[in-house]
């Protein structure tokens, strides 16, 4: 409970900081006032609009009732009732003289260990963004956990890289977006060490019609994943339920290496929508045979009350 806390307090303190750099970075000379409001966190922001804070969280609670039969069961593990906090996070974010964006998000839901989730600064002019911060690559992994279409990303999402440290440029327009980074495979908390470790990854996508009610989405992704001697990968995924066991595991095994490739299609035309991913996995194995593997989803949905379902352009 002791190390919780500290830890806790530690975090307040980072994000506090963030929060007054941020204020104080306003010319003294400049008599600016200030506007608040709320719009999915608390919002502050300068008269002239060069500086802007928004702060707030996230939690979600999961609660699970399964069964299964004994032969599931002996092949995955017991599968059970249960419930838990699955997210638990604070989130700081904002502009500083207009050009310089920056993010701070950290998750707390894990047992008690503090992750850290965002944690990067982004040059606006020129598209640059250094951190960590997701990889660009797949739809389903780029889109919010406030927003999915389940409890939980589809299986395929195994193959998607996620968050790591590194620097990446991206452009966007209601036509395109393109994302093209370096990352260092991190852990939970920014710490990598490996120096041959690398990701190199990039996506691109078309958007041939965007409008309020009207898109379609064209998108594709790669990753090339490098290794170093002794490294291991394993591919494991939960039945989009986070408190069941892992369905899918190949456990670990010696590699030199992958490259994934990822296929979008998505779209929505005013209450319908629907999405699609492909992704296929090529590992470079350390001992013969090279595996690949392959996995998609398909998903749709209709909104009984008129409304069209949220898309980002960037």
């Amino acid at each position: 409970m002791e190390t919780l806390t500290k830890r806790v307090a530690s975090v307040l303190k980072t994000t506090a900081f963030v929060a007054l750099a941020t204020l104080i970075l306003v010319p003294a000379s400049a008599d600016a006032d200030w506007k608040t409001k709320w719009s999915n966190g608390h919002k502050i922001e300068s008269e002239d609009g060069n500086f802007k804070l928004k702060f707030g969280g996230r939690t979600q609670a999961d609660w699970s009732f399964a069964s299964a039969d004994s032969d599931l069961e002996d092949a995955v593990g017991p599968v059970t009732d249960g419930n838990e906090f699955r997210r638990a996070r604070i989130f700081f974010s904002g502009t500083i003289y207009k050009n310089i964006e920056y993010k701070v998000n950290y998750e707390f839901s894990d047992g008690g260990a503090t992750e850290i989730k965002d944690l990067w600064i982004k040059f606006k002019p020129w598209g640059i963004k250094a951190g960590h911060f997701h990889e660009p690559f797949s739809l389903e992994q780029l889109t919010s956990s406030k927003y999915i279409t389940f409890l939980e990303r589809s299986l395929p999402d195994t193959f998607a890289p996620g968050r790591n440290t590194g620097i990446a440029y991206s452009n966007s327009s209601d036509s395109y977006t393109f994302g093209l980074g370096v990352f260092r495979d991190t852990d939970d908390f920014g710490v990598g060490t490996a120096e041959d470790r690398i990701n190199i990854t990039g996506r691109f996508v078309w958007r041939p019609m965007y409008d309020k009610d009207r898109m379609l989405h064209l998108g594709f992704g790669f990753t090339d994943k490098s290794a170093e001697d002794g490294d291991t990968v394993r591919f494991r995924q939960r039945p989009e339920a986070h408190l069941s066991p892992r369905f899918v595991n190949t456990n670990s095994f010696a590699y030199d290496g992958l490259t994934s490739y990822n296929g979008e299609l998505a779209g929505r035309f005013g209450p319908w929508w629907f999405a699609s991913q492909y992704i296929t996995s090529e590992v470079d194995s350390a001992v013969g045979g090279d595996p690949s593997f392959d996995s998609f989803y398909v998903q749709s949905g209709y909104f009984l009350t008129g409304e069209s379902r949220a898309y980002k352009n960037s």
